[in-house]
Formats: C-alpha cells, sequence, structure tokens
C-alpha cells in the first residue's frame, strides 16, 4: 500500500483473490483474475517498476512489455463471461486455468532505469545502488567510504563520493545562499555544507540523485550527531 500510484485498495484486491485462488502464476493470470478495475494500468505499471510482480515473468522489461495485451485479454475474457458465451459453447472454468499466451522476451532494463523506477515508486533503491557502479574507480582517489568517516577526523581535510539524496538552501545575511547536501555511498550518509561562495561557483553539478565528489574540512558536529564536511570542491564523476 505505500508503492506510490498503487495505494492499498487495489492491494487489498490482489491478497483475497490469491488466498482464494491461490498463487498467481504468470502476468496473464495476474491480469485475468484480479479486479482491472481497482488495479488499472497505471497501477499494474507501479508494481512492475516496484519489482512486486518480479516474480510473474521473466524480466521487468519484458512485463511491462507484455502488459498492454495481458490487459487486453482480461478484457476480452471477462466480457465473454459476462455475455454467457463461454457457458454457450460447452467452456468451463477449467480450460481458464493455464494462461493462452507466453511473453516475447525483451532484454531487461539497464540498472540505471530499473532503480529509478525503485525510487519513484518505493522512495528508496531495492535492489542495487547508483553508487555502485562508480565504487572500484571512486576507491582509487577517495580518502575512505562514508561508514569510515569519524571523530577521528576532525579537522582533517578529506576526499568523499556519494549520491545526492537531500539538498537545501539557505538566504544568508549577503543575500546569497549556502547549500547543505546529504550524501549517501550505500555505506553510510553524511551531511556536507557549501558556503556561498562554493555554492556559486559549483550549484550546476548539485543535482538529486547524482554521484559528487567533494572536498573539504571534515568536523564531529554535535548537533547531527556525527561528522560533517565544509565543502572547498565539488566534482561530476566525468571530471573527478
Amino acid at each position: 500500500g505505500a508503492i506510490k500510484g498503487v495505494g492499498e485498495g487495489p492491494i487489498e484486491g490482489i491478497v483475497e483473490e490469491r488466498k482464494s485462488g491461490g498463487p498467481y502464476k504468470d502476468l496473464f493470470e495476474f491480469c485475468r483474475r484480479i479486479d482491472t478495475r481497482r488495479a488499472n494500468r497505471r497501477v499494474m505499471e507501479s508494481l512492475i517498476r516496484a519489482g512486486a510482480l518480479d516474480e510473474l515473468g521473466p524480466n521487468r522489461a519484458t512485463l511491462m512489455a507484455a502488459l498492454p495485451q495481458a490487459l487486453k485479454m482480461a478484457e476480452q475474457e471477462s466480457r465473454t463471461q459476462a455475455s454467457g458465451t463461454g457457458d454457450m459453447f460447452g467452456f468451463d472454468s477449467g480450460v481458464l486455468e493455464e494462461s493462452p499466451a507466453s511473453f516475447d522476451e525483451v532484454p531487461e532494463w539497464d540498472e540505471d532505469i530499473r532503480l529509478a523506477g525503485e525510487k519513484e515508486t518505493l522512495g528508496l533503491y531495492l535492489t542495487g545502488h547508483p553508487f555502485n557502479k562508480y565504487e572500484q574507480e571512486l576507491g582509487h582517489f577517495t580518502s575512505c567510504r562514508l561508514s569510515n568517516v569519524n571523530a577521528d577526523n576532525k579537522g582533517r581535510s578529506m576526499t568523499l563520493a556519494g549520491l545526492i539524496i537531500a539538498m537545501r538552501t539557505r538566504p544568508t545575511k549577503r543575500g546569497d545562499k549556502m547549500a547543505f547536501l546529504t550524501i549517501d555511498d550505500r555505506t553510510g550518509r553524511m551531511e556536507v555544507t557549501l558556503f556561498s561562495d562554493t555554492f556559486t561557483r559549483y550549484q550546476d553539478l548539485l543535482v538529486k540523485d547524482q554521484v559528487v565528489v567533494v572536498s573539504g574540512e571534515v568536523r564531529y558536529d554535535d548537533y547531527a550527531g556525527g561528522p560533517v564536511m565544509r565543502v572547498n570542491e565539488v566534482f561530476d564523476i566525468e571530471r573527478a
């Protein structure tokens, strides 16, 4: 029910049908059995992007490609049952137990698309982290991972890297702005501060959900309950 674009109503219907009719076999059977008026195409797309239907097909890209056909077949079957055509020709419910369609498998989405879908629908990365593909390269020129920064690093100049997961700005007395970023490298999170001159110089690089490399002085902040950094330089991945 916490999946963005889904809500509790459609999920309750899906769970009720699973309890009464058993586990779903694949996407086509899933669409036939659920109430597609409650779980419409938009809901189904959110479920696929969140990974909730991973067991019902080869991969998420294939599930998304097959969804229009699966919904169309479910709608046609619903109309047939409503009109009584099946009974007229002597069909019974047993005929519908096996899926009458098969997947035309397509290559899985690349990691960026898969993770973006998870972040959009769940608010977090579930099956990986955008930092992963840069981890080895960044290890050659960063001081350490974020989880290893501690009070012993107070006063040290360090180079750290992470994904920008949050950013807020605040006006200064001079009328310009300073910024506070939260960066995440999968091992930990840390707040870094860019005072007005630094923020003005590098603000084009400060994009949420992008990996950045920051250099500056680390201090321990009692209010934050951990180490923070005053940033002097910012690099995107290519420049770093």
